[in-house]
């Protein structure tokens, strides 16, 4: 069975301006995010990129809502976006891919395994797909659209 990534907005935004949306789609997994995500942040930017290299757009069942608002009143400070993305990734046990702080900080405390940006690059490295020196400029690339990231660990 894939392993199943929730992305949050971030993650597209830094994997875009790291002209890397196309590279991360390679990698053996499958991507996810929930429906009020996609249509109120995604779907007049990267939405359609997204759609096209395989993005699944989830609809939240009603348990996943309740448990999306019970996590709201538990972290105040993700935004409602992020919460249903951490909801879907908690209800359905898959992983969470995210660059937001607050959100990571949740997920975290929650159980669920979340991911970020770094650690896609990484798997890209490791499956030959880019070389060292390559994610480092690309990481570089994100810098310079404005995106903050620390300093890749190898």
């Amino acid at each position: 069975m894939p392993t199943i990534l929730v992305g949050d907005t971030n993650i597209w935004i830094d994997l875009k301006a790291g002209r890397l949306l196309e590279a991360a789609f390679s990698l053996p997994f499958t991507y996810a995010v929930p429906d009020l995500l996609f249509e109120d942040e995604l779907k007049e930017h990267e939405g359609p990129e997204l759609l096209r290299l395989g993005l699944r757009v989830e609809e939240l069942a009603d348990h996943e809502i309740s448990a999306a608002e019970d996590l709201a009143a538990r972290h105040p400070r993700p935004g409602r976006t992020d919460i249903v993305a951490l909801s879907l990734a908690i209800t359905r046990g898959w992983d969470l891919l995210s660059g937001d702080s607050s959100l990571r900080e949740a997920a975290q405390r929650e159980g669920c395994k979340v991911h970020g940006t770094l650690w896609i690059m990484r798997e890209l490295v490791r499956a030959r797909i880019l070389t060292r020196t390559e994610a480092d400029e690309r990481l570089e690339d994100m810098r310079v659209a404005g995106r903050r990231l620390p300093r890749m660990e190898w």
